[in-house]
């Protein structure tokens, strides 16, 4: 991935009051990726997905288990030997980006200090 780089700005500004100004109002502007970069932050790494190990809950557990018993328990099977019939398929997305730096934030902040 590339190099990473952000750029964060923080002001702030205080007022003093009071009779023997003891008292503070702080105001705070806070910018977090203050030039909105949209760096890539993950690539995908998976060559092909038949060698990626199996997740049962991407698969959608309830819906499987279901299907099993419709079908006496090969549906799984089944989709296993499907993907495992393919070792050469290769993934669209490898080596393409799928993960970037967070936008652009503003927090506006207010303190009394005493």
């Amino acid at each position: 991935s590339p190099v990473f780089s952000q750029t964060d700005l923080n002001l702030t500004h205080r007022y003093r009051f009071g009779s023997d100004s003891r008292v503070t109002m702080a105001f705070d502007l806070n910018f977090l990726n203050l030039f909105d970069q949209q760096t890539v932050t993950g690539i995908y790494t998976t060559v092909n997905p038949s060698s990626a190990p199996v997740n049962a809950a991407a698969l959608g557990l309830s819906q499987v288990a279901y299907a099993n018993g419709l079908t006496g328990g090969t549906l799984l099977n089944q989709i296993m030997a499907r993907v495992a019939s393919q070792p050469d398929r290769s993934d669209i997305r490898y080596k393409q980006p799928f993960l970037y730096q967070v936008p652009r934030t503003v927090r506006f902040g207010f303190r009394i200090l005493f």
